[in-house]
């Protein structure tokens, strides 16, 4: 080797970053990714259910009437209130003397509730 011959050496370079170390790394992030959608899912099913405690307290019907507002029966001890509900914010609209919808053979279809609400308003106005 001459005057220059360390620079006429050819060396390969080391990037450190080969294809198995690219598809180990891409293969954990998906692996990541699909554990947190995961976990998301299950927490939102886990919602769903409620503790199978005796509480004084429980939704009897519901009903939607927009895609964020909803009237709501709740079962509230021995009395029921109608309540209306919309994102932030929670509305007391009647509180019945005596149950509308008994509780234990509750229904939680739009159609029935709808129909009973509108029978007990037509009572109220009369």
């Amino acid at each position: 080797m001459g005057q220059w011959g360390w620079a006429a050496e050819k060396t390969k370079p080391d990037d450190g970053l080969g294809v198995s170390a690219l598809a180990q790394v891409a293969l954990s992030l998906l692996l990541v990714i699909a554990a947190i959608a995961g976990l998301a899912w299950l927490v939102k099913k886990m919602q769903h259910f409620q503790p199978m405690s005796q509480s004084s307290m429980r939704v009897v019907a519901s009903l939607a009437l927009g895609p964020r507002d909803r009237v709501l029966l709740v079962q509230v001890g021995e009395q029921q209130v109608l309540l209306g509900a919309s994102p932030g914010r929670i509305n007391m609209l009647h509180v019945f003397a005596e149950p509308v919808i008994e509780a234990d053979t509750a229904t939680t279809t739009g159609a029935d509730f709808s129909n009973t609400l509108a029978k007990l308003l037509k009572q109220k106005s009369s």
